[in-house]
């Protein structure tokens, strides 16, 4: 379990500022188990592609095969121009090639929301990707590649006008691509996705994710 972390810390004269846990998914259970549960109050139902399991305590195991999980609500998976984060542990089984962790995206970027994946372009770093109102996207690729057989715990996340990514609770050290400024997150995926990046089965996850969580400010 993470905390959320406190964006756009307010002032005393500021209003108050909600959030709403829209998912959370707690990869937990007996060994071989593919009952997958979303504990958030949405409750969100999942297509399964292929058959993700619980292994080793370690989550669940994901080697060419994803889940989606299906926005119950309408708008509860779009960001618009408010905060939100993504919290999350998972273990590489391999190195090499684009790994996806969790995201809204079609493979070949014929349609993109958000992302966060290990890239094979980047010397297999961590990288946060957030597709702009405007054109393009916010990224940041995180200085410290994750390591083989390692749960890594992150944290991506819009604060205001800037993207963050932590891993292992260090923050990103390079904000050049990071600004998003008054940008709204184009709504172009309203699934969300783990184990994979792209909306079919390209650039799978080899390896494991134990916890996914994604919170919102609520206006």
């Amino acid at each position: 379990m993470f905390p959320l972390a406190l964006l756009n810390a307010s002032s005393p004269s500021s209003p108050p500022v909600d959030y709403d846990t829209v998912l959370l998914l707690e990869f937990e259970g007996a060994n071989g188990s593919t009952v997958f549960t979303d504990s958030s109050p949405y409750n969100a139902a999942f297509t399964r592609v292929g058959n993700p399991t619980i292994q080793d305590n370690s989550g669940a195991f994901f080697s060419g095969d994803h889940i989606k999980a299906n926005q119950p609500v309408a708008g509860l998976y779009e960001w618009g121009d408010e905060d939100f984060e993504i919290s999350g542990e998972f273990k590489l089984a391999s190195i090499g090639g684009y790994q996806g962790i969790v995201g809204q995206r079609a493979t070949g970027g014929s349609a993109f929301t958000m992302s966060v994946h290990v890239d094979t372009d980047f010397g297999s770093k961590l990288v946060f990707q957030v597709a702009k109102s405007s054109g393009g996207y916010a990224t940041i690729i995180h200085q410290t590649p994750p390591t083989i057989n390692t749960m890594h715990t992150f944290r991506a996340l819009r604060n205001g006008d800037y993207i963050e990514l932590y891993l292992d609770n260090v923050k990103n050290d390079d904000d050049t691509y990071a600004f998003i400024g008054s940008d709204s997150v184009p709504a172009n995926l309203t699934e969300i996705q783990v184990g994979v990046l792209g909306s079919v089965s390209m650039y799978p996850l080899n390896g494991y994710v134990k916890e996914i969580k994604i919170t919102k400010v609520t206006t």
